[in-house]
């Protein structure tokens, strides 16, 4: 069983917050998890809303006190499905992306979760950022989304990453009372220079996904299933993330779970590049599985190099 039992919910005051604090909601429950922080970034000089101008004049607070207590409104309609929860507050000033790192290894945050502006969005956003370099899983939420699973799809490198991806998707899938279908997709390729070992396109592609096959059957035989059927798909495609992203279309997948990592476990690799592509081409959420404090050590030069 995963345990994510500190959430780190990341607000950004805006309309698609409440999208956010109901799907964080659901994961609350099937994790479940036991503390969650609302936290809200403001930058530096930065200009209120008319809304917040209107609070400012009519109240005399401060732009921190308004954003506040705009965080206890969104934390009392998660409070409210999540009563078991401890939930606090938090509204810290300065670059999002090092302030949000900063509070994820102080506060031993087991998952971050975040919205996104979904599909198409351009690299090095946010939740890009945050998700390449925290020290623990992350859940990228793309605006409108449903807070409902049915159908969830795991890449599958036969990686003891994606082995942990699995577990994750198999532990939210049990907390749920209907039950969510499982996917694994494993995306083989053709290697280059084939034909030197006297096979035809076909034929060596054939070979390839037989030990596709093979090496499967071994993947989930290692993994105990909790009793759920994980359906196995293969699909032959040179561009994985592309892959992926085609056959949960074509599946109907609300959800995706990949491991950080893929079978190169580069140190300075903090998310893998499939998952990273992911991340931009999936109109889903995305939720990266990382081992907690992975690459503590690197973020913590990371933070320093940054003044924190």
């Amino acid at each position: 069983m995963f345990e994510y039992e500190r959430l780190l919910i990341c607000v950004a005051l805006n309309e698609e917050d409440d999208g956010l604090v109901r799907y964080a909601s659901l994961f609350g429950r099937l994790l479940p998890a036991k503390k969650a922080s609302f936290v809200h970034v403001m930058k530096s000089l930065e200009l209120p809303t008319s809304a917040m101008a209107e609070k400012l004049g009519a109240q005399l607070l401060t732009p921190t006190e308004v954003c506040f207590t705009e965080l206890q409104d969104k934390v009392a309609k998660f409070h409210n499905e999540r009563s078991e929860v401890d939930c606090d507050v938090d509204v810290l000033e300065g670059n999002p992306l090092v302030q949000l790192l900063h509070h994820t290894c102080e506060q031993s945050i087991d998952l971050v979760v975040i919205g996104s502006r979904g599909r198409g969005r351009s690299a090095g956003t946010l939740p890009e950022r945050i998700a390449r370099k925290a020290p623990c899983s992350v859940l990228i939420v793309p605006e409108q989304t449903s807070p409902s699973i049915t159908k969830i799809l795991v890449p599958i490198d036969f990686s003891q990453h994606s082995k942990e991806a699995m577990k994750a998707a198999l532990t939210i899938a049990a907390g749920m009372k209907e039950k969510p279908s499982i996917c694994g997709v494993h995306i083989y390729d053709i290697p280059t220079g084939y034909h030197k070992l006297g096979k035809t396109y076909e034929e060596f592609g054939s070979l390839m996904l037989a030990n596709a096959q093979k090496a499967y059957e071994d993947f989930v035989g290692s993994i105990d299933l909790m009793g759920m059927d994980v359906e196995p798909v293969f699909e032959l495609a040179s561009k994985p993330a592309a892959a992926i992203v085609k056959v949960a279309e074509e599946r109907g997948a609300d959800l995706l779970v990949i491991g950080g990592r893929g079978r190169t476990n580069a140190a300075a690799a903090l998310l893998g590049s499939v998952a990273e592509r992911l991340i931009n081409q999936a109109s889903v959420p995305v939720l990266t599985v990382k081992e907690k404090g992975g690459t503590l050590t690197f973020l913590q030069a990371v933070l320093n190099r940054m003044g924190t």
